[in-house]
């Protein structure tokens, strides 16, 4: 049964990846719709201008589709849930499922077209911001790349410097200085393959964490499947090229050491997620309370020195991959702009007549539920730090969706869906429900016309 609802998620992906390249270039759906990419992609490769599909029909099958993957990822979740009322087989080893999903990966990378989100080109002109137009990126604005007719232009709508952290920047530098001069294709489809072997990474440390915090094989394998065949992380991996799988990738690499006590590696990988977006700051005080906790056991008149020392060094190392990744382009605060005018736009805090409201709204719910969330998971039992991290990550990362982002773009989840596996308690399982409906929700949403 697993191995038939992998295949069943498998094909609709595949097939979902080939159906994009019908889009018409006037469609006109919600999100970040990107037909423009899709219609110069099918020129560039002899198919034409009008793809032989109408748009209801388009979207009709479009639908489909993601209604098909979810519900094979629905029964997916049933069969792998090693804590079921009745046995149940066990799910396949996780070197069978990855024999299985790799290709399933790298065909939606490699033929899945820029439908779904513009962010891709974000990421390939922010970095020809700086290799080829020898401008600063966290400085100056996609409006600077349409001044100097950038191939990028067309796919690109915010007038903003970059939002993203500053090592995503040097990764977009160096996938641009790798590629052909003048190429988009290129690069869009290297950040494809990179968004891919991201989700490989993510589902693996996933499964090994199940497996870590009181688990077994059997778990964690079910954990693996039912994390890279996610439909939201399929679509926004290999599909979109989404850098938040890169940014969970190391969230959970650190929390990983975190279960093996081992502080030191896990702020320096949270520093390396935090320099790819600022989100994961937020672990740091967790990791240095865990390891001056851990230091207490040193004798009586070295012990509180030994304790600051170790929590002096875990926030040293994982601030240190965010100051040096910003180093190159530092400017004071300005560097900053591109990550203040995403927090504005979305939350409306920019506008002068509600910005008392916006406040009150966003900014207070969201400290709250933090501050309880960071004092919970500092206050951890001894040995329960890392569980008491993962379950903190996704309630918190639900209440930033929820009160910061502005927008709940369905590539938002990928913050929460890998984090929510993990553990198999009542709180995960609540938030799992919600996320799953929320997921499928989103997803939908993707096919409705924009008025």
């Amino acid at each position: 049964m697993v191995i038939a609802c992998l295949a069943a998620i498998g094909g609709g992906a595949v097939a979902l990846a080939v159906w994009q390249w019908l889009a018409h270039a006037g469609l006109n759906w919600f999100f970040s719709f990107n037909p423009r990419a899709v219609a110069d992609w099918r020129r560039a490769v002899g198919l034409g201008d009008r793809p032989p599909v109408a748009p209801s029909v388009y979207t009709a099958v479009f639908r489909a589709l993601l209604i098909e993957m979810w519900l094979a990822y629905a029964v997916l979740l049933w069969r792998v849930r090693a804590d079921s009322g009745r046995p149940l087989p066990p799910p396949p080893a996780t070197r069978q499922v990855l024999r299985f999903a790799i290709p399933v990966v790298a065909l939606v990378a490699l033929v899945a077209p820029p439908l779904l989100s513009t962010d891709v080109f974000a990421y390939v002109g922010y970095g020809r911001l700086a290799v080829v137009h020898h401008l600063n990126p966290h400085l100056y604005t996609q409006a600077d790349l349409l001044s100097r007719g950038d191939p990028t232009t067309p796919y690109l709508h915010w007038p903003i410097a970059s939002p993203y952290g500053p090592l995503w920047t040097i990764v977009s530098m160096l996938v641009v200085r790798v590629s052909p001069a003048g190429a988009i294709v290129a690069p869009v489809v290297a950040f494809k393959l990179l968004g891919g072997a991201a989700l490989v990474v993510v589902a693996l440390l996933a499964g090994r964490l199940a497996r870590d915090l009181g688990g077994d094989a059997r778990r964690a394998d079910g954990v693996f499947a039912a994390t890279i065949a996610n439909p939201i992380l399929l679509l926004e991996g290999p599909g979109n090229a989404h850098n938040d799988l890169a940014m969970m990738a190391a969230v959970l690499g650190a929390m990983a050491l975190l279960a093996r006590g081992r502080f030191r590696g896990a702020a320096a990988l949270a520093g390396v997620a935090a320099a790819v977006k600022l989100m994961p700051l937020m672990m740091v005080p967790w990791l240095a309370v865990a390891a001056a906790r851990a230091r207490m056991g040193a004798p009586r008149e070295r012990r509180w020195l030994a304790a600051l020392g170790a929590g002096a060094s875990v926030v040293a190392l994982a601030m240190a991959p965010v100051v040096a990744a910003y180093a190159p382009f530092w400017s004071g605060l300005r560097t900053l702009a591109g990550l203040g005018s995403r927090w504005q736009s979305g939350s409306g805090l920019g506008k002068a007549p509600v910005a008392l409201g916006a406040i009150a709204w966003n900014v207070a719910p969201l400290a709250v539920a933090l501050g309880a969330l960071s004092l919970w998971a500092i206050l951890a039992p001894p040995g329960e730090a890392a569980k008491r991290a993962v379950t903190a990550w996704a309630w918190a990362a639900l209440a930033i969706l929820l009160f910061a982002a502005g927008v709940w773009y369905p590539w938002y989840l990928v913050w929460i869906w890998p984090v929510v596996l993990i553990r198999a308690n009542l709180p995960h399982r609540l938030l799992a429900a919600l996320i799953m409906a929320f997921g499928v929700f989103l997803t939908l949403v993707y096919t409705v016309v924009s008025f």
